[in-house]
């Protein structure tokens, strides 16, 4: 699968959400199995990088260590769109949300209905969306491609040294941290629990961590799970 092409030409989504029947059949991808764990590989040329999809049972009530704060008032990531994010306006904010994304992740593609859902929802209510791409290969207009082609409709960062989600703990893609006003974390990790297994997910989800976690900030309380791990495609935390 080339960089930016449709998951629907290759039967994993289409205008209604993810189809992931025959995904290990799926010409694009093989189905690997070893004392390491199992692996969905993708058959693709140049960056060979595995979508590793992990399960992890359960939530822990506290977050994995990171940089605390995390964010500074002299904070400024430059956009794809060729602008600035800084976070001294981000903090005006009740929240602000960023989401690691991957471009040819079957997982974090799939999630796009959602995020377009949960950008509408949240952001009338004042929380800052910004989405964020870990990966060298990844170019200013392979973003904005990705972006068109799934309708995500918020800023759009490049973590090409991955120094952001080491910054803010994420390991998999897609994986969102919420900050509060003072830049604080206040959670990460999946967006809900459809995908609960390598490859399996259900219908609807059971919980809707992400949902549920910007509705207590805006409440004026904490989350009451901060960290539920993600189900999704590894971020190369290798190389620099």
């Amino acid at each position: 699968m080339q960089r930016g092409e449709s998951l629907t030409r290759v039967g994993l989504f289409d205008e209604t959400g993810p189809k992931f029947v025959g995904l290990f059949n799926n010409p694009v991808f093989a189905y690997r199995g070893s004392a390491g764990g199992n692996h969905l590989m993708p058959r693709r040329r140049g960056v060979a990088w595995a979508l590793g999809l992990i399960f992890f049972s359960g939530c822990a009530d506290d977050l994995p260590p990171t940089i605390t704060p995390p964010v500074s008032t002299s904070d400024d990531w430059n956009t794809v769109e060729g602008g600035a994010i800084r976070w001294s306006e981000l903090q005006k904010n009740p929240a602000t949300v960023l989401v690691f994304l991957g471009l040819d992740c079957p997982i974090s593609n799939a999630y796009a209905p959602e995020m377009i859902r949960l950008h509408r929802e949240f952001s009338p209510q004042g929380v800052a969306w910004v989405g964020i791409y870990p990966d060298a290969d990844v170019k200013p207009e392979d973003a904005l491609r990705h972006a068109r082609e799934y309708g995500l409709r918020f800023p759009l960062v490049l973590d090409s040294s991955r120094s952001l989600a080491r910054r803010f703990g994420a390991t998999k893609m897609p994986e969102a941290v919420g900050l509060s006003s003072s830049g604080e974390v206040v959670y990460r990790g999946r967006i809900d629990d459809r995908f609960y297994d390598l490859g399996k997910s259900r219908g609807e989800p059971q919980r809707r961590d992400l949902r549920e976690a910007l509705q207590a900030v805006l409440s004026g309380r904490n989350p009451s799970v901060s960290h539920a791990p993600a189900i999704g495609c590894d971020i190369d935390l290798t190389n620099p």
